[in-house]
């Protein structure tokens, strides 16, 4: 299994190598730090405007957090990720000078999500477009740039990975001209066909399938177990397997067939299902303990329930205006227990692995974003079900789960600090010790 802590050995467009033999990760640490800047800003962006519409400063928020999740956080992250993951698994590096166009991709799509969001807020239906059109460009010229470094790499083991990457990049250029239609007033269902082909896009087959790709590798890592054998292979027919399942959806959807929906649904969910026991079967002999691997299990289950549901609706709506308003219904259990808990694991293994610092500060880092893993899964599980089963009676319970989810958001965040504090605290100990 490839190391995932960076790229392996040098290969087109590689910096030059130091005299130990080993890549110098100086450029890479600056990189993600650039990089990484607007998932910081989103991260915030995300807090405050939870905080303004607690205290009534703001209505009508739904879609913005929603989008400030899946276009700004998520996509960006992708991208960040997307790229750290294509070099370690194709092993080739790329020079220096090609960061600046990573970091350009980056900027338009978080320019492009502002000004789609900016669109929503003041009620201007073009200017949305433009923001989601900005976003698309931006995922496809991420696809571009990952097609060329395959055209440029050896053949390698996980060489299809970054296949399956492309092709959910490739996917989120047609989710956003969905969204860019649905800025403007449809007539009849077809507002209810384009809610669930756009849901079917961005989320099953852009975000999900990258997903899919990544805890290939990531999984058995963030365990520290090996891959078993043929698991890469298995997992292939899963990522065809959701392709076309996100493929049926969307032509079901935009055809006003429900119940052939509701077998795209049904399809996708059993393919997730055979992913879980994959899963398991790589973390049977080193069950899952810490925060990362615990957060990335939960948004897996969390996923494969939303997508059971929504083959339930399916089976259930007489016709897509109906199937559209209940696969709506699905959107905070797919953002809050699937995407953010997603990334918030993924990220608490891969940050501390990216700042490196040796073995000593890596320990301490890991630590600091490692702090009550199980309970804050579970809390985290508790908040939206407060939110989603409270009943109307009772809307105290809800408003527990909201305080509760935004803590903690508050209290990653909070971690994220506290392990850069805590590298450099014990990167300057453990340099004077060695000088």
């Amino acid at each position: 299994m490839p190391s995932l802590n960076g790229p392996g050995k040098p290969g087109i467009g590689s910096r030059r190598q130091n005299s130990g033999g080993k890549l110098p990760d100086t450029g890479r640490r600056s990189w993600h730090r650039r990089a990484g800047r607007p998932v910081s800003f989103w991260l915030f962006a995300l807090i405050l405007t939870g905080i303004a519409t607690a205290f009534g400063w703001v209505n009508d928020t739904r879609w913005l957090l929603i989008h400030m999740v899946t276009l700004g956080l998520v996509s960006t992250s992708i991208i960040v990720w997307g790229q750290h993951f294509t070099e370690a698994l194709l092993k080739t590096p790329l020079a220096a000078q090609t960061r600046t166009s990573q970091v350009r991709r980056i900027q338009l799509l978080t320019v492009s999500t502002l000004i789609t969001c900016a669109g929503m807020l003041l009620y201007l239906p073009y200017l949305t477009a433009i923001g989601a059109v900005g976003a698309g460009g931006a995922l496809a010229w991420y696809a571009a740039a990952l097609s060329a470094q395959v055209r440029a790499a050896l053949p390698a083991r996980f060489t299809m990975v970054v296949r399956f990457y492309i092709a959910a990049a490739c996917l989120m250029p047609v989710g956003a001209l969905f969204g860019a239609i649905l800025a403007f007033p449809q007539a009849g269902p077809w507002h209810g066909r384009l809610v669930v082909a756009h849901m079917a896009v961005n989320i099953l087959g852009f975000v999900v399938i990258t997903a899919i790709g990544t805890l290939v590798t990531l999984w058995p890592t963030v365990l520290r177990t090996p891959l078993l054998q043929g698991d890469e292979h298995r997992t292939r027919y899963v990522l065809y397997l959701l392709l076309a399942a996100v493929a049926v959806m969307v032509a079901a959807s935009l055809t006003g067939l429900p119940f052939l929906v509701a077998l795209g649904a049904g399809t996708y969910s059993c393919a997730l299902v055979f992913f879980l026991v994959l899963m398991v079967r790589t973390a049977w002999a080193r069950p899952p303990r810490s925060f990362a691997a615990l957060s990335m299990a939960s948004a897996m289950l969390w996923l494969t329930g939303c997508t059971l549901m929504l083959a339930v609706f399916a089976v259930t709506s007489t016709d897509m205006s109906l199937l559209g308003y209940q696969a709506r219904s699905l959107t905070l259990p797919l953002v809050g227990g699937f995407l953010l808990q997603l990334l918030f694991g993924a990220m608490s293994y891969l940050m501390p692995v990216v700042m490196g610092g040796g073995p000593k500060v890596a320990k301490v880092t890991f630590a600091a974003m490692d702090r009550a893993p199980r309970l804050r899964v579970a809390l985290a599980s508790l908040a939206l079900g407060l939110i989603l089963f409270s009943p109307v009676s009772l809307p105290i319970l809800s408003w527990v789960g909201v305080l509760l989810g935004g803590g903690l958001v508050i209290f990653f965040v909070y971690g994220m600090l506290d392990m850069v504090r805590c590298f450099v605290r014990e990167k300057r100990r453990v340099d004077a010790q060695q000088s």
